[in-house]
């Protein structure tokens, strides 16, 4: 994530209100912003400021919006804040720190990944999703900076590998002084009582049968079956590759794996294939109610062709899903309940396995 300083100073204008904005424009003689939206003032101030004010200007604005933005960290840990830090949990396995904020009728969810966490002395690399306006927009939120907060005091993260613009004096004093003990969440002690990946958990009981048989390769393309080959010890020729004939790969396959090994292999191809699958569909999760019961809804929207309403409802612990061309099995999930579950996991890992637990065994 490297910004220019176009895009930093746009990040910075984020968040500001439209008052502010139109102030900076008084500011610096810029005009006709009156009748403008947040976005085109933003564009207006961008385009206007002369190249020779603009380290100036950004210097200014990145003191004044990352001190309002930050200052408002520590409010979500006071009971009389409106939105307040209800859950923060992190997964080794994917060095992803999962925040959930609550107001009275409305919930906050942030999600931060650390891309190269243990490569000390290379820039911080990292990816982040907020469902708040502000992220949406394109900017670091205040929850963004929560989690980013605890990260940096949790694994002793050096200042200097932060390298998108200076981060201010009240960083430090917060890395120190916030208190997330009763917010944390160990989620590896979790996993030592039966807590562990919705990915997993739907591949080992939700996605169909887990043991397969040769015969299964019957039913993939000769394409699928090169696919399968290169994740094997099994090697074949590049002529092969370009020229795929299926019985020739399929007996190959017999004469170099015994059963129970291409069995484990399969499932592993197989599963993923449709994990990645499921992970490019667009879930919109319009609303959850943990319950108990569990009440849920989501929208999904393949393409501009699809006006039928092709929907997850989950009423009363039910799921229901019958617009989809694939009837789903109990036991046997399609791709847009995988990309739900996978989706509705990112809010809230506990409360997902545990109602997918209780599913499984109905």
């Amino acid at each position: 994530m490297n910004f220019n300083k176009v895009e930093q100073a746009k990040i910075y204008l984020l968040a500001f209100t439209v008052q502010d904005l139109k102030g900076i424009c008084k500011k610096y003689g810029i005009r006709g912003f009156s009748n403008l939206n947040k976005d085109d003032i933003i564009n207006l101030i961008l385009k206007s400021i002369p190249n020779n004010i603009f380290p100036s200007f950004l210097k200014d604005l990145e003191q004044k919006s990352l001190n309002s933005i930050i200052s408002l960290v520590p409010k979500y840990f006071k009971k009389e804040n409106p939105t307040k830090l209800e859950s923060l949990q992190f997964d080794d396995k994917n060095n992803i720190i999962r925040l959930i904020f609550k107001g009275f009728k409305w919930e906050i969810y942030t999600n931060i990944q650390f891309l190269n966490l243990e490569k000390k002395t290379e820039p911080l690399n990292f990816k982040y999703k907020c469902n708040c306006v502000y992220a949406k927009e394109g900017g670091f939120c205040s929850h963004f900076w929560v989690g980013m907060i605890w990260g940096f005091r949790k694994f002793n993260i050096n200042a200097s590998r932060w390298d998108k613009f200076n981060l201010p004096e009240i960083f430090d004093e917060l890395i120190n002084n916030l208190d997330f003990k009763f917010f944390y969440k160990d989620t590896s002690k979790q996993e030592k009582i039966g807590i562990y990946s919705v990915e997993e958990f739907l591949k080992t009981n939700l996605m169909g049968k887990t043991k397969f048989n040769f015969e299964d390769l019957e039913d993939i393309s000769a394409k699928e079956i090169i696919k399968f080959i290169s994740g094997t010890k099994i090697k074949i020729t590049e002529n092969e590759k370009l020229k795929p004939v299926k019985k020739k790969l399929i007996d190959l396959i017999k004469d170099e794996l015994d059963i129970v090994e291409f069995s484990k292999m399969f499932f592993n191809f197989k599963k993923n294939s449709r994990i990645l699958e499921a992970k490019k569909i667009p879930v919109d999760i319009i609303k959850v109610e943990w319950g108990p019961p569990v009440n849920c809804y989501a929208r999904f929207r393949m393409n501009e062709q699809d006006e039928k309403d092709l929907d997850v409802i989950i009423e009363n612990n039910q799921i229901k899903h019958n617009n989809c061309h694939w009837v789903y099995h109990r036991s046997n999930f399609c791709s847009h309940l995988i990309a739900f579950f996978l989706h509705l996991s990112n809010r809230n890992l506990p409360k997902t396995l545990e109602y997918l637990k209780e599913y499984s065994k109905e």
